[in-house]
């Protein structure tokens, strides 16, 4: 475990200092680092579950589903008319990014504010998308608990 967090710790150097000489933009270097997060948690939860890889596959399904409704209510909300969200979504690649940024913000309940719904429409669209993702969350993790419980997890983790 300790050579995978020197490994990250000393990807995330190499490409920050390659951002910073101008080798790499910095949205390139983003990317790598966030590929790498993303690599390392993988192989952390790898790790973690090893003993039970159907456990390990109950919290991916968790996650992939909550995250393929993040980007599909992040495409709805692109689709919608110009006048739904306040500022409108750039009417370009920038503005699915943005949509789905606004999805995942609304998705994890964070709201920040920066774009908001100004239909009624998009109100009661981010009103069901917050309440069905906190209930897949809430649904998705106490079925991975109990079968973690079940599978005798809690007396591996004393």
């Amino acid at each position: 475990m300790r050579n995978l967090a020197r490994a990250a710790l000393i990807g995330a150097v190499v490409f920050g200092s390659v951002a910073l000489a101008g080798l790499l933009s910095v949205e390139a270097a983003i990317y790598v680092l966030a590929g790498i997060v993303v690599l390392v948690a993988g192989r952390l939860l790898l790790e973690l579950f090893s003993v039970n890889r159907r456990l390990l596959r109950y919290i991916l399904l968790v996650i992939l589903t909550y995250s393929l409704m993040t980007v599909l209510f992040g495409l709805i909300y692109f689709l919608l008319p110009e006048n739904a969200m306040r500022p409108p979504f750039a009417d370009s690649p920038s503005g699915v990014l943005q949509a789905l940024y606004f999805s995942v913000v609304t998705g994890a309940t964070v709201g920040y504010g920066d774009f908001q719904p100004a239909s009624a429409d998009a109100q009661i669209l981010v009103m069901a998308q917050i309440f069905v993702q906190v209930v897949v969350l809430a649904v998705g993790i106490n079925y991975v608990l109990g079968r973690w419980k079940s599978s005798g997890g809690a007396s591996h983790s004393a």
